[in-house]
């Protein structure tokens, strides 16, 4: 599987506050290395930006505990600041669902959609339809 790993885009910007920055390390910047991009969406002025991930680590942890991470950052240029919010979720549309409910646009093409995993083809024809024989 091919590694999307995450660029926060937080080049040049610090957290607001040593609290902010602290949460930021310990629930994302800690297992960044272990966070595959399925989506993300990054708002034209460069403000928000909204990432769905699966985190590989968690697979090695309690068994049955949430592997995505739905995270919303928001930055403010003015002060080349940024604050977070996120959360573990069990599944990718959960994640979208609560980034939608923070600001993200919806729309788009669900993760799985989006990088190489294809419906199932199908083996039977359909009603009306004349098989190829």
């Amino acid at each position: 599987m091919p590694s999307y790993e995450p660029d926060f885009r937080l080049d040049g910007y610090e957290a607001v506050n040593n609290n902010v920055a602290e949460q930021f390390w310990g629930s994302i910047g800690i297992e960044q290395d272990d966070m595959t991009v399925l989506a993300e969406h990054h708002s034209a002025d460069g403000e928000h930006s909204f990432f769905v991930m699966h985190n590989r680590a968690v697979t090695w942890g309690i068994p049955g505990e949430p592997q995505i991470a739905a995270l919303h950052l928001k930055r403010d240029p003015a002060t080349c600041t940024f604050r977070f919010a996120s959360e573990m979720l069990p599944l990718p549309s959960m994640a979208q669902s609560w980034l939608v409910a923070r600001g993200c646009p919806r729309g788009g093409d669900p993760p799985a959609r989006r990088y190489g995993h294809r419906p199932r083809e199908r083996r039977h024809p359909r009603a009306g339809e004349a098989s190829a024989q």
